[in-house]
Order: C-alpha cells, then sequence, then structure tokens
C-alpha cells in the first residue's frame, strides 16, 4: 500500500524547471479554458486524421490528477501530458469531431482557446 501511495505522489510531482503550472483546463460550447498559475509561452496548431487543435505550453507542468476532461460542441474531449522535460513542456490535445477554425489568446489566469466555424 506504501508503495501505491509512493508512486502516486511522484506520477503529482512538478519539475523543478516549470514556470508555470495547469491548475485546470474547462471546456464550454465555444471553446476552453487552461487554467494556469503564471504567464506563459505557447505555440497552437491544428492537426488532421483525425482532427486536433494542440497547444503546447513551454516551461510548464501539470498540477491536477487529471490527465483528461470531457468535451463539448465540437470538442469531443482534451488531454494534457507532459512532451519535454527540457525546458519543461506540456501538450494540451483538442479531439475535435471535424476541422474548426481556432484561436488561442492570453487571459488573466490562463488561456483561452476559442474555436469557430468548421473548415472546408
Amino acid at each position: 500500500m506504501n508503495c501505491l501511495l509512493v508512486a502516486f505522489a511522484a506520477s503529482l510531482a512538478v519539475p523543478a524547471s516549470a514556470a508555470s503550472i495547469i491548475t485546470g483546463i474547462t471546456v464550454g460550447a465555444s471553446g476552453a479554458r487552461i487554467a494556469l498559475d503564471g504567464p506563459v509561452s505557447y505555440r497552437a496548431f491544428r492537426l488532421s486524421a483525425p482532427d486536433r487543435y494542440v497547444v503546447d505550453l513551454r516551461d510548464t507542468a501539470i498540477g491536477v490528477p487529471e490527465r483528461s476532461w470531457p468535451g463539448a460542441g465540437a470538442v469531443k474531449g482534451v488531454r494534457a501530458a507532459a512532451f519535454a522535460d527540457v525546458p519543461a513542456m506540456t501538450r494540451v490535445v483538442f479531439d475535435l469531431d471535424a476541422p474548426l477554425e481556432a484561436g488561442t489568446r492570453d487571459a488573466a489566469g490562463g488561456l483561452l482557446v476559442e474555436f469557430g466555424v468548421p473548415l472546408p
């Protein structure tokens, strides 16, 4: 039992090099909010086959036990995982029903991801 607790605690450990921590992700019908405890640099892009929108967060780690969240609207679901160790990078992937216009912008306490009309 103690080994399981130690393994669980280690899985929640945040890399020392992470400048910001993801404190949660919420998804609504037209977009999502990635809550962060500090500023972050990021890059966002679309992938196809299957359709996804990806946000890579530099110097960031996940500070919550969840690694996936339910979707809403055209977002089927969201998942996050460590993508690189140096620098600490977290990838957040939005699984989509179809290719959509999308954008990411800074907001108080995190990032807003907004989804628009379907792309041809």
